[in-house]
Protein backbone atom coordinates (compact mmCIF):
# COMPACT_ATOMS: atom_id res chain seq x y z
CA UNK A 1 0.00 0.00 0.00
CA UNK A 2 1.20 2.94 -1.05
CA UNK A 3 1.68 5.65 1.73
CA UNK A 4 -0.37 9.26 0.77
CA UNK A 5 2.38 12.48 1.48
CA UNK A 6 -0.44 13.03 4.39
CA UNK A 7 -0.23 10.20 5.89
CA UNK A 8 3.95 10.59 6.04
CA UNK A 9 3.44 13.95 7.27
CA UNK A 10 1.51 12.50 9.98
CA UNK A 11 4.24 9.51 10.51
CA UNK A 12 6.72 11.73 10.47
CA UNK A 13 5.53 14.17 13.34
CA UNK A 14 4.46 11.47 15.34
CA UNK A 15 8.40 10.66 14.94
CA UNK A 16 9.69 14.08 15.96
CA UNK A 17 7.41 13.88 19.16
CA UNK A 18 8.50 10.20 20.11
CA UNK A 19 12.11 11.48 19.61
CA UNK A 20 11.38 14.60 21.28
CA UNK A 21 10.32 12.58 24.48
CA UNK A 22 13.54 10.17 24.35
CA UNK A 23 15.83 13.69 24.62
CA UNK A 24 13.64 14.85 27.81
CA UNK A 25 14.07 11.23 29.29
CA UNK A 26 17.84 11.12 28.33
CA UNK A 27 18.36 14.94 29.91
CA UNK A 28 17.11 13.15 33.01
CA UNK A 29 19.63 10.73 33.75
CA UNK A 30 22.46 11.64 35.96
CA UNK A 31 25.63 10.23 34.57
CA UNK A 32 28.12 9.09 37.18
CA UNK A 33 31.59 9.10 35.87
CA UNK A 34 33.53 10.60 32.76
CA UNK A 35 32.63 7.68 30.42
CA UNK A 36 29.30 8.12 30.90
CA UNK A 37 29.04 11.65 30.48
CA UNK A 38 30.42 11.10 26.92
CA UNK A 39 28.05 8.82 25.81
CA UNK A 40 25.68 10.98 27.47
CA UNK A 41 26.26 13.72 25.29
CA UNK A 42 26.23 11.27 22.00
CA UNK A 43 23.36 9.91 22.85
CA UNK A 44 21.22 13.36 23.03
CA UNK A 45 23.49 14.13 20.03
CA UNK A 46 21.98 11.15 17.66
CA UNK A 47 18.61 12.21 19.00
CA UNK A 48 18.96 15.53 17.95
CA UNK A 49 20.44 14.61 14.32
CA UNK A 50 17.45 12.16 13.80
CA UNK A 51 15.04 14.99 14.91
CA UNK A 52 17.07 17.10 12.44
CA UNK A 53 16.92 14.68 9.57
CA UNK A 54 12.84 14.13 10.43
CA UNK A 55 12.36 17.61 10.43
CA UNK A 56 13.86 17.90 6.98
CA UNK A 57 11.40 15.10 5.60
CA UNK A 58 8.72 17.24 6.76
CA UNK A 59 9.57 20.55 5.00
CA UNK A 60 10.34 18.84 2.15
CA UNK A 61 6.88 17.30 2.07
CA UNK A 62 5.47 20.62 2.95
CA UNK A 63 7.52 22.59 0.43
CA UNK A 64 5.33 20.05 -2.09
CA UNK A 65 7.75 20.64 -5.42
CA UNK A 66 6.35 18.38 -7.52
CA UNK A 67 2.52 19.00 -6.81
CA UNK A 68 1.57 15.58 -5.12
CA UNK A 69 0.44 17.20 -1.84
CA UNK A 70 -1.71 19.76 -3.59
CA UNK A 71 -2.94 17.40 -5.79
CA UNK A 72 -4.12 14.97 -2.73
CA UNK A 73 -5.92 17.86 -0.60
CA UNK A 74 -7.85 18.84 -3.90
CA UNK A 75 -8.80 15.44 -4.50
CA UNK A 76 -10.68 15.95 -0.43
CA UNK A 77 -12.40 18.43 -1.50
CA UNK A 78 -15.43 19.53 -3.42
CA UNK A 79 -18.23 16.60 -4.83
CA UNK A 80 -16.27 14.31 -5.49
CA UNK A 81 -14.61 14.20 -1.77
CA UNK A 82 -16.18 11.01 -0.50
CA UNK A 83 -15.60 9.28 -3.76
CA UNK A 84 -12.05 9.54 -2.63
CA UNK A 85 -12.59 9.00 0.74
CA UNK A 86 -13.82 5.27 -0.23
CA UNK A 87 -11.62 4.42 -2.55
CA UNK A 88 -9.10 4.86 0.35
CA UNK A 89 -10.82 2.63 2.10
CA UNK A 90 -10.78 0.24 0.03
CA UNK A 91 -7.11 0.60 -0.94
CA UNK A 92 -5.99 0.22 2.44
CA UNK A 93 -8.44 -3.05 3.05
CA UNK A 94 -7.22 -4.66 0.06
CA UNK A 95 -3.74 -4.64 2.06
CA UNK A 96 -4.61 -5.41 4.90
CA UNK A 97 -6.41 -8.87 3.62
CA UNK A 98 -3.06 -9.38 1.81
CA UNK A 99 -0.83 -8.70 4.47
CA UNK A 100 -3.23 -9.96 7.63
CA UNK A 101 -0.08 -10.42 10.08
CA UNK A 102 1.89 -7.14 9.50
CA UNK A 103 2.42 -5.26 12.39
CA UNK A 104 2.95 -1.34 12.45
CA UNK A 105 5.44 0.12 15.02
CA UNK A 106 4.60 2.94 16.95
CA UNK A 107 7.90 3.61 18.14
CA UNK A 108 10.72 5.06 16.62
CA UNK A 109 13.76 2.56 16.47
CA UNK A 110 16.28 4.12 19.44
CA UNK A 111 18.37 0.87 19.72
CA UNK A 112 21.68 3.05 17.76
CA UNK A 113 20.76 6.38 19.41
CA UNK A 114 20.56 5.06 23.09
CA UNK A 115 24.00 2.84 22.50
CA UNK A 116 26.44 5.00 20.67
CA UNK A 117 29.54 3.28 19.43
CA UNK A 118 32.02 5.68 19.97
CA UNK A 119 36.05 4.71 19.65
CA UNK A 120 38.61 6.13 21.70
CA UNK A 121 42.36 4.55 22.20
CA UNK A 122 43.81 3.29 25.23
CA UNK A 123 45.69 6.18 25.81
CA UNK A 124 42.88 8.27 25.47
CA UNK A 125 40.97 6.63 28.27
CA UNK A 126 37.32 7.79 26.76
CA UNK A 127 38.17 11.07 25.94
CA UNK A 128 39.98 11.65 29.29
CA UNK A 129 43.49 12.49 27.61
CA UNK A 130 44.72 13.50 24.78
CA UNK A 131 47.14 10.63 22.63
CA UNK A 132 49.75 12.51 20.64
CA UNK A 133 52.78 10.19 21.25
CA UNK A 134 52.37 9.35 17.04
CA UNK A 135 52.65 13.32 16.46
CA UNK A 136 55.12 13.59 19.15
CA UNK A 137 57.36 10.84 17.07
CA UNK A 138 56.83 13.06 14.03
CA UNK A 139 57.69 16.20 15.25
CA UNK A 140 61.27 15.01 16.53
CA UNK A 141 61.74 13.55 12.82
CA UNK A 142 60.64 17.07 11.05
CA UNK A 143 64.06 19.39 10.60
CA UNK A 144 62.00 22.41 10.67
CA UNK A 145 60.35 21.62 14.25
CA UNK A 146 64.03 21.57 15.54
CA UNK A 147 63.79 25.42 16.33
CA UNK A 148 59.96 25.33 18.30
CA UNK A 149 62.10 22.40 20.22
CA UNK A 150 64.71 24.55 21.03
CA UNK A 151 62.43 27.34 22.27
CA UNK A 152 60.57 25.15 24.12
CA UNK A 153 63.72 23.78 25.85
CA UNK A 154 64.78 26.88 26.38
CA UNK A 155 61.19 28.07 28.13
CA UNK A 156 60.17 25.20 29.86
CA UNK A 157 63.97 23.94 31.02
CA UNK A 158 63.76 26.77 34.01
CA UNK A 159 60.58 25.86 35.61
CA UNK A 160 58.79 22.74 34.21
CA UNK A 161 58.68 20.41 36.68
CA UNK A 162 59.60 17.33 35.18
CA UNK A 163 62.50 15.94 32.89
CA UNK A 164 62.72 19.27 30.83
CA UNK A 165 65.41 20.15 33.67
CA UNK A 166 67.19 17.28 33.31
CA UNK A 167 67.70 17.20 29.19
CA UNK A 168 68.68 21.33 29.54
CA UNK A 169 71.85 19.88 27.28
CA UNK A 170 70.25 17.81 24.88
CA UNK A 171 68.66 18.80 21.69
CA UNK A 172 65.06 17.50 21.81
CA UNK A 173 62.46 17.88 24.28
CA UNK A 174 60.47 15.16 26.53
CA UNK A 175 56.96 14.32 25.59
CA UNK A 176 55.60 16.41 28.30
CA UNK A 177 57.35 19.54 26.89
CA UNK A 178 55.61 19.08 24.18
CA UNK A 179 51.93 18.59 24.71
CA UNK A 180 52.21 22.11 26.96
CA UNK A 181 53.76 23.13 23.50
CA UNK A 182 52.53 21.91 20.28
CA UNK A 183 50.44 24.75 19.54
CA UNK A 184 53.30 27.45 19.75
CA UNK A 185 54.58 27.29 16.00
CA UNK A 186 56.19 31.18 16.45
CA UNK A 187 60.01 30.03 16.30
CA UNK A 188 59.65 28.46 13.25
CA UNK A 189 60.72 30.84 10.40
CA UNK A 190 58.03 31.06 8.25
CA UNK A 191 60.42 30.63 4.89
CA UNK A 192 60.59 26.77 6.49
CA UNK A 193 57.06 26.68 7.13
CA UNK A 194 56.33 27.15 3.39
CA UNK A 195 59.35 24.97 1.60
CA UNK A 196 58.57 22.00 3.77
CA UNK A 197 55.48 19.94 2.83
CA UNK A 198 56.59 17.29 5.93
CA UNK A 199 55.59 20.06 7.98
CA UNK A 200 52.44 21.42 6.54
CA UNK A 201 50.98 17.55 6.33
CA UNK A 202 52.46 17.38 10.24
CA UNK A 203 49.56 20.64 10.62
CA UNK A 204 47.10 19.03 8.46
CA UNK A 205 46.84 15.69 10.64
CA UNK A 206 46.97 17.68 13.91
CA UNK A 207 44.67 19.48 13.09
CA UNK A 208 42.11 16.65 12.05
CA UNK A 209 43.41 14.39 14.99
CA UNK A 210 42.14 17.82 17.22
CA UNK A 211 38.95 18.42 15.88
CA UNK A 212 38.03 15.07 15.30
CA UNK A 213 38.94 14.78 19.50
CA UNK A 214 37.08 16.84 20.12
CA UNK A 215 33.77 15.86 18.60
CA UNK A 216 34.17 12.44 20.42
CA UNK A 217 34.71 14.36 23.58
CA UNK A 218 32.11 16.84 23.00
CA UNK A 219 28.94 15.84 20.84
CA UNK A 220 26.76 18.78 22.19
CA UNK A 221 28.68 21.43 20.83
CA UNK A 222 28.40 22.36 17.01
CA UNK A 223 32.40 22.75 16.22
CA UNK A 224 31.18 24.11 12.77
CA UNK A 225 30.30 27.22 14.51
CA UNK A 226 33.76 27.75 16.06
CA UNK A 227 35.71 26.98 13.14
CA UNK A 228 33.33 29.63 11.20
CA UNK A 229 34.18 31.87 13.99
CA UNK A 230 38.05 31.48 14.11
CA UNK A 231 38.13 31.79 10.21
CA UNK A 232 36.67 35.18 10.28
CA UNK A 233 38.95 36.27 13.02
CA UNK A 234 41.62 35.16 11.68
CA UNK A 235 40.36 36.81 7.68
CA UNK A 236 40.89 40.11 9.92
CA UNK A 237 44.25 39.48 11.82
CA UNK A 238 45.57 38.05 8.26
CA UNK A 239 44.54 40.91 6.15
CA UNK A 240 46.11 43.31 9.15
CA UNK A 241 49.37 41.45 9.21
CA UNK A 242 48.45 40.38 12.69
CA UNK A 243 48.43 36.43 12.49
CA UNK A 244 51.13 35.38 15.31
CA UNK A 245 54.19 33.61 13.88
CA UNK A 246 53.58 35.38 10.13
CA UNK A 247 53.45 38.96 11.30
CA UNK A 248 57.18 39.24 12.79
CA UNK A 249 58.39 37.83 9.48
CA UNK A 250 56.54 40.41 7.39
CA UNK A 251 57.46 42.96 9.87
CA UNK A 252 61.28 42.16 9.94
CA UNK A 253 60.97 41.96 5.74
CA UNK A 254 60.07 45.34 5.71
CA UNK A 255 62.20 46.70 8.59
CA UNK A 256 64.85 49.06 7.77
CA UNK A 257 68.49 48.43 7.90
CA UNK A 258 68.91 50.98 9.81
CA UNK A 259 67.56 49.71 12.52
CA UNK A 260 69.38 46.26 12.44
CA UNK A 261 71.50 45.67 15.39
CA UNK A 262 75.01 44.77 14.75
CA UNK A 263 76.56 41.54 14.19
CA UNK A 264 72.17 40.56 13.71
CA UNK A 265 70.86 38.36 11.24
CA UNK A 266 67.63 39.08 9.90
CA UNK A 267 67.09 35.96 8.16
CA UNK A 268 67.92 33.62 10.78
CA UNK A 269 66.21 35.87 13.41
CA UNK A 270 69.47 35.23 15.79
CA UNK A 271 72.34 37.98 17.16
CA UNK A 272 75.67 37.16 17.53
CA UNK A 273 78.46 38.74 20.03
CA UNK A 274 80.60 39.60 17.81
CA UNK A 275 82.01 39.97 14.00
CA UNK A 276 84.07 36.93 13.61
CA UNK A 277 80.75 34.58 15.05
CA UNK A 278 78.49 36.58 12.51
CA UNK A 279 80.64 36.18 9.48
CA UNK A 280 81.23 32.28 10.68
CA UNK A 281 77.21 31.91 10.68
CA UNK A 282 76.70 33.33 7.08
CA UNK A 283 79.43 30.45 5.61
CA UNK A 284 77.25 27.83 7.70
CA UNK A 285 75.00 24.94 6.51
CA UNK A 286 72.15 26.66 8.50
CA UNK A 287 72.43 30.25 6.85
CA UNK A 288 72.86 28.85 3.69
CA UNK A 289 69.89 26.62 4.09
CA UNK A 290 67.55 29.55 5.06
CA UNK A 291 69.05 32.16 2.18
CA UNK A 292 68.20 29.91 -0.62
CA UNK A 293 64.85 29.10 0.73
CA UNK A 294 64.36 33.14 0.79
CA UNK A 295 65.90 33.23 -2.56
CA UNK A 296 63.20 30.87 -4.04
CA UNK A 297 60.31 32.93 -2.49
CA UNK A 298 62.10 36.25 -3.79
CA UNK A 299 62.64 35.09 -7.04
CA UNK A 300 58.66 33.81 -7.39
CA UNK A 301 57.91 37.30 -6.10
CA UNK A 302 59.71 38.77 -8.59
CA UNK A 303 58.52 36.94 -12.42
CA UNK A 304 55.37 38.92 -11.99
CA UNK A 305 57.06 42.03 -13.85
CA UNK A 306 55.12 44.81 -15.66
CA UNK A 307 55.96 43.40 -18.99
CA UNK A 308 55.49 39.98 -18.35
CA UNK A 309 52.64 37.17 -18.76
CA UNK A 310 50.63 36.70 -15.85
CA UNK A 311 52.63 33.26 -14.71
CA UNK A 312 54.48 35.74 -12.21
CA UNK A 313 51.61 36.86 -10.93
CA UNK A 314 49.46 33.63 -10.46
CA UNK A 315 52.96 32.05 -8.73
CA UNK A 316 52.94 35.03 -6.43
CA UNK A 317 48.70 34.54 -5.43
CA UNK A 318 49.39 30.96 -5.29
CA UNK A 319 52.48 31.57 -2.51
CA UNK A 320 50.30 33.82 -0.55
CA UNK A 321 47.15 31.35 -0.57
CA UNK A 322 49.86 28.54 0.28
CA UNK A 323 51.12 30.54 3.14
CA UNK A 324 47.47 31.79 4.31
CA UNK A 325 46.29 28.34 4.60
CA UNK A 326 49.55 26.94 6.64
CA UNK A 327 48.65 30.17 8.54
CA UNK A 328 45.09 29.32 9.13
CA UNK A 329 46.16 25.67 10.21
CA UNK A 330 48.24 26.95 12.60
CA UNK A 331 45.48 29.47 14.46
CA UNK A 332 43.03 26.24 14.02
CA UNK A 333 45.46 24.26 16.29
CA UNK A 334 45.88 27.11 18.43
CA UNK A 335 42.46 27.41 19.12
CA UNK A 336 41.82 23.83 19.61
CA UNK A 337 44.23 23.67 22.32
CA UNK A 338 42.23 26.53 24.04
CA UNK A 339 39.13 24.44 23.79
CA UNK A 340 41.12 21.22 25.44
CA UNK A 341 43.15 22.95 27.90
CA UNK A 342 41.54 21.11 30.64
CA UNK A 343 42.54 17.91 29.05
CA UNK A 344 45.73 18.85 28.23
CA UNK A 345 47.02 19.87 31.11
CA UNK A 346 44.73 16.35 32.62
CA UNK A 347 47.08 14.49 30.20
CA UNK A 348 50.18 15.44 31.94
CA UNK A 349 49.31 15.52 35.44
CA UNK A 350 48.90 12.07 34.91
CA UNK A 351 51.69 11.14 32.96
CA UNK A 352 53.68 12.73 35.60
CA UNK A 353 52.29 11.14 38.22
CA UNK A 354 53.29 7.45 36.08
CA UNK A 355 56.36 9.12 35.47
CA UNK A 356 56.56 9.70 39.63
CA UNK A 357 55.66 5.89 40.36
CA UNK A 358 58.26 4.29 37.61
CA UNK A 359 60.85 6.21 39.21
CA UNK A 360 60.43 5.24 43.30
Amino acid sequence: MSSTVLEQLRAEQEEIEALERAIVATLGEKPRNHRGRVLHGHKVSKLLDEVTQHSKHVKELYDDEDGIFTEETEHMRGRAVFTSFYEQLKSIRSFHRKYPNSVVSHQPNLEEALHPNVQFSGEERFGKYVDLNEFYTRFLNIPELKWQARKTQEALSSNYKSKVKRQAATTSIDYLAYLASFSDFSAIPAAQKTQSTLYQQYLKDLKEYLLDFYRRTQPLVDLDDVIDETSAKFEKQWALHQVTGWDSNQEAENADDNKTPAHFCKLCKKQFSSEGVYNSHLTGKKHKKFAAAAKTSNDTENEATPNGTSAGLDAKKELKMKQKAIAFDEVLIRRMYELLTEVVHGTISYLELIEAFDTY
